[in-house]
Formats: C-alpha cells, sequence, structure tokens
C-alpha cells in the first residue's frame, strides 16, 4: 500500500510541479481541406503580412528564445509587404512547434509571413510557405498582388 501511495504521489507531482510544456502542433483547418488551391492561396495570401520568395542565406538560433530560429533571407520577389534586399523570418526550430524546420542555406522558398508577438515577421508549417522550386501557388500569386494593389476586392 505505501508503495502505491509513494508510486501515485511521485507521479502526481512530476506531473504537476515538474513537467516542461508539452508541444504539439496542429494545422487542421475548418473546412477539412476540400477548398480549391487557388482559393488556399487567396486565403493565405490575405492573412498574411509578407508574401516573397528569396534564398536562405544564414540559419541561427534566436539570442533570446532557444526554442526559435532566424532565417535571413535574400529577397528575390515580393507579392506583398514592403520592398526589401533581406528579411530575417523567425520560427520555433521544431515542427512539433508547428516552427517550419526545412529551410537550408542555399534553398530558395515561397514565404508567407505573419507578424509575431514583437512584431517581427514569423513563419510556420501551417503556412503555405515552401520550396520555390515548382510551387503551384505561383501562378496566382502575380493576379493577387494586382488586385491587391489596386485596393480592388479579391474575388475568385
Amino acid at each position: 500500500m505505501k508503495k502505491f501511495v509513494f508510486v501515485t504521489l511521485f507521479f502526481a507531482f512530476t506531473f504537476l510541479f515538474g513537467a516542461n510544456k508539452v508541444l504539439a502542433c496542429s494545422c487542421s483547418t475548418p473546412d477539412g481541406g476540400r477548398k480549391s488551391l487557388q482559393q488556399k492561396v487567396k486565403n493565405e495570401f490575405l492573412t498574411s503580412a509578407y508574401v516573397f520568395s528569396g534564398e536562405v542565406i544564414e540559419i541561427t538560433k534566436h539570442p533570446i528564445y532557444q526554442n526559435q530560429i532566424i532565417v535571413k533571407f535574400k529577397v528575390e520577389k515580393i507579392w506583398k509587404g514592403k520592398s526589401s534586399q533581406e528579411v530575417l523570418v523567425t520560427t520555433a526550430n521544431d515542427s512539433a512547434a508547428c516552427g517550419y524546420d526545412r529551410f537550408i542555406v542555399g534553398n530558395k522558398y515561397l514565404v508567407y509571413t505573419t507578424y509575431g508577438e514583437i512584431n517581427n515577421l514569423t513563419t510556420n508549417i501551417c503556412s503555405r510557405t515552401n520550396l520555390l522550386e515548382n510551387n503551384k501557388d505561383l501562378k496566382f500569386l502575380d493576379n493577387l498582388k494586382i488586385l491587391w494593389e489596386s485596393k480592388k476586392p479579391i474575388k475568385f
């Protein structure tokens, strides 16, 4: 009986006081993924702060947040956002925390970002961020940019 009480108390204290944060990422969508590619790209574009393509030139650990990395891009093309030659994007360093952990120096990506907690650009694996080569989103982005800049409603 003493052993049972000890084991129960041990696990209770470990659970309540000793456990670190558990990270889990879920990218479910309200529509269950039934929208067309064009509609998905439009929605991602409208909810993004900055949409661009670029080459990863550096990946560093975040100096304050240990579970994040900062990815430096040489910008090639911008569809949404201010003109810039280089952009810093923050993401979690683990896909379990929704971080886009697939960035590789020298590779080119299409990147969708939002503003993070400290007004920094951030991305994650739930966004449409992906390798640039053969990316099917590209055929929609030029038209979205034109409509966005014209301030006309974006309809498909």
